[in-house]
């Protein structure tokens, strides 16, 4: 018979889960993000700024939502902007993404005989923190879908890559032009 994991007290498997979750984390912070900046859109507003202007003010704004804004100030830009019950749950999403982040493993260790391990249901803990952030990170996703069919769509497919190549590159961090050099990411 094969060795029986127990994941509260073997750190690396336990540490596998907590990286899986943390990545569904920040798949819940960039939608959150997303979200905030398609809800400040106005797709009919007109603006005497000219097309450049407007073009770098949206890439600065979308620059520091994903790279340097926080989950926490993507929720308050949706203040009084979406469903009171789907803002309840992002707020608590929030503030599960801050404990898991600054102090959950640590919160979660204790001494048995000597031994450092995690608390029984540790591991039980960080799948049912996934689930809650697949929960809502799905209804985001199904919110900014619902908003962004009203944008307006180009039917040029060199602009629609552009727009994309902007979108990899403000979120991801990668150069503009990655994409169409050819060049791939180092791994």
């Amino acid at each position: 018979m094969g060795h029986r994991v127990d994941p509260d007290s073997d750190a690396y498997h336990l540490n596998a889960v907590y990286g899986a979750v943390m990545g569904q984390v920040q798949s819940f912070e960039v939608l959150l993000a997303a979200l905030a900046l398609a809800l400040e859109a106005d797709p009919a507003k007109v603006s005497n700024a000219s097309l450049r202007r407007q073009i770098k003010n949206a890439i600065k704004a979308a620059r520091h939502a994903f790279q340097s804004g926080s989950a926490a100030a993507s929720r308050d830009r949706l203040k009084d902007r979406i469903d009171g019950d789907l803002y309840k749950e992002i707020d608590a999403l929030v503030s599960d993404r801050n404990r898991l982040a600054h102090r959950f493993l640590v919160e979660q260790l204790v001494d048995v005989r000597g031994a450092t391990r995690f608390k029984s249901g540790t591991a039980l803990q960080l799948i049912e923190y996934a689930t809650r952030f697949a929960d809502g990170t799905r209804r985001i996703m199904q919110l900014l879908e619902e908003i962004t069919t009203s944008f307006p769509s180009s039917s040029d497919k060199k602009m629609t890559a552009l727009g994309e190549e902007i979108g990899r590159a403000l979120i991801l961090r990668e150069p503009l032009g990655r994409a169409r050099s050819g060049q791939q990411s180092p791994d």
